[in-house]
């Protein structure tokens, strides 16, 4: 795995620890449209791990991204924030490759 590949990972784990956590706070605190517009994808994000192959997790950081556009009016500020942490983090993983 090269760094930025590390880097990658490391975000969308960053951002699965807080979306995705077993006491689910986050996640249901979420307004009702964000929650059943993101729910799924976020989700995948939360399976992720060292086996994963590195296109499958881009590819569910790409989903999430588009949907969020399509619902940015109604993603609150934290979760936005978190998006633009693991968008940033594949745009500099693709960058090197």
């Amino acid at each position: 795995m090269n760094e930025s590949e590390v880097a990658f990972r490391k975000a969308v784990q960053r951002f699965a620890d807080i979306v995705c956590a077993d006491d689910s706070v986050f996640f249901d605190s979420l307004p009702g449209r964000v929650e059943s517009s993101l729910g799924s994808p976020m989700a995948a994000l939360g399976v992720v791990n060292e086996s994963t192959r590195i296109e499958d997790v881009v590819d569910a950081v790409l989903l999430v991204e588009e949907i969020a556009v399509d619902i940015e009016e109604y993603v609150p500020e934290e979760l936005s924030d978190l998006i633009k942490k693991i968008a940033d983090a594949r745009r500099n993983l693709q960058s090197c490759q």
